[in-house]
């Protein structure tokens, strides 16, 4: 994939075939997964927020490449393609999309602590993107991170 190739995979962003759609899941500390039941009114601010920073991070960088992890060196200016072994909890971008059966966190089960990391799905009627975002005990301000997957249904 080159930035063009990544560009073109996120262009639904910016033109979406319908409504784009944000669902959120949580991998806990147990490495189960759960869904987190967002009042309706929260999720257009929390969606905005994702597509917000996918522009202006991934879109608008115009002078960035995209590199297979496996070649990392100290260049800057580029974007990562995880080209090897999927680890078991980035799995889980794949395993919730489609994935009607994983049930709402309950915090009588769970407190936020034992969160462990946040998967993001936007999706419009043919494109899904998911992103994975680890949640340390103390979040760094300012700092941003999270991985990509994309699905097409085209």
């Amino acid at each position: 994939m080159n930035k063009e190739e990544l560009d073109q995979a996120l262009d639904f962003i910016n033109n979406p075939d319908g409504d784009l759609n944000i669902v959120l899941y949580t991998c806990m500390s147990d490495s189960d997964l759960k869904l987190l039941d967002v009042k309706y009114d929260d999720l257009p601010p929390i969606k905005d927020l994702f597509i917000n920073s996918i522009k202006e991070h991934i879109i608008e960088k115009d002078d960035y490449t995209v590199i297979p992890l496996s070649t990392a060196d100290e260049r800057a200016n580029c974007f990562y393609q995880y080209d090897l072994e999927l680890p078991a909890e980035l799995e889980n971008l794949r395993s919730v999309i489609g994935n009607d059966l994983i049930e709402n966190l309950s915090l009588d089960e769970y407190s936020l602590a034992d969160i462990d990391s946040l998967i993001v799905l936007i999706s419009d009627n043919s494109h899904t993107l998911s992103l994975y975002k680890k949640i340390s005990p103390v979040e760094v301000i300012g700092r941003r991170g999270y991985i990509l997957e994309f699905i097409s249904n085209n």
